[in-house]
């Protein structure tokens, strides 16, 4: 056969369209797949966080641990009444974390920052706890606390965090988005954060108030509500893109930093080092923002890293956890975690 007939046979030849209905019925087979998936694995998430509140509720149980151990001056009535105090003081979290197990039934962009932000919390007021307080039953709850946290953080990944399960979503910037939403989660834990210590130092301040011991006002207590405050608001001004926003994160993370180091805030010395920690960071995700508002074509070329970072970070935080629990597995250090400053 000759080239001038090959071609004027390939040209006679009858069309045949592939089967366009079988390739549709096999997408639609993996995205029901994917559905299922993604469910199962909010499913799994949403266990660990009541697994979370779980242990926060839990906790108070920890004040009868020098009972049990028979320790020097360590009595039932004594330790009743600190029982009740950390009863008071875990409630928030807990009713934080069953918040959070119930946001990951919505599918919007805004749960999926919430519930993020809520594991993250607690993660990071896990290591907090392994490292200022300790003690038998409170380096098995830290390292719980820890494990449940990263597993959720996990099982949850990136989903829903594309907006493609929230069309009505105002969170959509094309460029910088991995930035902005590992700012607003860490923004939003450190508000979580805040908000526990504030609890924390404000029932030891009723406790103080009420046996007469207490002097001045509390300046401490009602910086970090405020502090706790002004995050949630830039948190809610990053979610609508707001310019001043930006801004307000960047100034309130300085004024945070600052307050916390020089002792001003009713937190402990490693609050202040973990909110010195995450406000650092916050600063080094906006610079890329604040670079191309300035007119810089390269920055934030290397932010699809972030995950991989991310994906390392959490099981290093773990692994720390665990480690300082270890460290300090024993008698809980005195007054470590409740004292309402830490001395200057």
């Amino acid at each position: 056969m000759s080239y001038e007939q090959a071609l004027t046979a390939a040209r006679l030849a009858p069309v045949t369209l592939p089967p366009f209905e079988a390739i549709a019925h096999a997408a639609d087979r993996d995205r029901e797949a994917r559905q299922r998936e993604d469910q199962l694995d909010h499913a799994r998430a949403r266990r660990w966080l009541w697994v979370s509140a779980a242990l926060w509720l839990l906790l108070p149980l920890d004040a009868f641990v020098p009972v049990v151990l028979g320790l020097p001056g360590a009595s039932w009535a004594a330790v009743a009444g600190t029982a009740l105090d950390v009863a008071v003081m875990v409630l928030p979290p807990a009713l934080v974390s069953i918040w959070g197990a119930r946001l990951t039934r919505d599918r919007r962009f805004r749960s999926a920052i919430l519930s993020r932000a809520i594991a993250a919390s607690n993660l990071a007021v896990a290591l907090i706890y392994a490292a200022s307080v300790g003690g038998v039953f409170g380096a098995v709850f830290a390292s719980l606390l820890a494990l449940a946290s990263a597993r959720c953080l996990a099982l949850l990944g990136d989903r829903g965090l594309d907006g493609s399960d929230d069309p009505g979503s105002a969170f959509e910037p094309v460029r910088f988005r991995r930035l902005l939403i590992a700012a607003l989660i860490m923004a939003f834990a450190d508000a979580l954060t805040l908000g526990f210590s504030s609890t924390v130092a404000g029932v030891r301040t009723l406790g103080f108030a009420l046996s007469g011991l207490a002097t001045g006002f509390p300046v401490e207590l009602a910086l970090t509500v405020a502090a706790a405050m002004l995050m949630v608001v830039n948190v809610g001004g990053l979610l609508r893109l707001r310019t001043w926003a930006l801004f307000g994160t960047l100034l309130s993370n300085l004024g945070i930093a600052a307050l916390a180091l020089q002792g001003m805030l009713a937190i402990n010395l490693y609050v202040a080092l973990a909110l010195t920690v995450t406000a650092s960071m916050q600063l080094l995700l906006l610079v890329p923002v604040f670079a191309a508002v300035r007119g810089g074509r390269e920055a934030g070329r290397s932010h699809e890293r972030l995950g991989a970072i991310v994906r390392v970070l959490v099981p290093a935080l773990v692994v720390l956890t665990i480690v300082l629990a270890a460290i300090n597995f024993g008698p809980a250090l005195p007054n470590a975690w409740s004292m309402p400053h830490w001395p200057r």
